[in-house]
């Protein structure tokens, strides 16, 4: 009965653990999308850069990577300018672990000038803590002692 339960929780912290993870559903260029070239932004040496929407459905979000300026929201969307030729983005939230996109995973090789380019990001649903998440068969523990580093449970009632 005590492997069971402890198999339980394992399973239990193993897909918790999984499914806080950023998803990429989608990237793709969008040629008829002009964003780029009329709110264009330049980097460094003048070169005007890729513009990369983020589709991610909640606010507070950061990018890592070759990324020119700050970052803008505009509801449900990040915007964010990227130098030509740029190959990876690290995007975090406090919600999940960091996630490295590399674009050569979705046949794009390098950001091209005043292009703008589409991402959909699937953010995990929080998980809600519940008030008694053993299985029903696990035994109704009543009372335990504590001895140094180890538990004893002192009376256990069968249901």
């Amino acid at each position: 009965m005590k492997a069971k339960l402890i198999i339980y929780i394992l399973l239990t912290c193993i897909f918790t653990v999984s499914a806080q993870e950023l998803k990429v559903t989608g990237f793709r260029a969008v040629p008829m999308d002009l964003s780029a070239s009329t709110h264009m932004r330049r980097d460094a040496n003048g070169t005007p850069c890729a513009l990369v929407k983020v589709v991610l459905r909640a606010e507070g979000a950061s990018f890592e990577g070759n990324v020119v300026g700050d970052t803008q929201f505009r509801t449900n969307e990040y915007w964010v300018y990227l130098t030509e030729g740029t190959k990876m983005l690290r995007i975090k939230h406090i919600s999940a672990k960091p996630l490295m996109v590399k674009f050569s995973d979705y046949n794009v090789n390098g950001l091209q000038t005043k292009c703008t380019y589409e991402m959909d990001i699937e953010l995990p649903a929080p998980i809600i803590p519940q008030e008694n998440t053993l299985p029903a068969n696990a035994p109704d523990i009543k009372k335990k002692a504590i001895d140094n580093d180890s538990v004893k449970i002192t009376e256990v009632v069968e249901t």
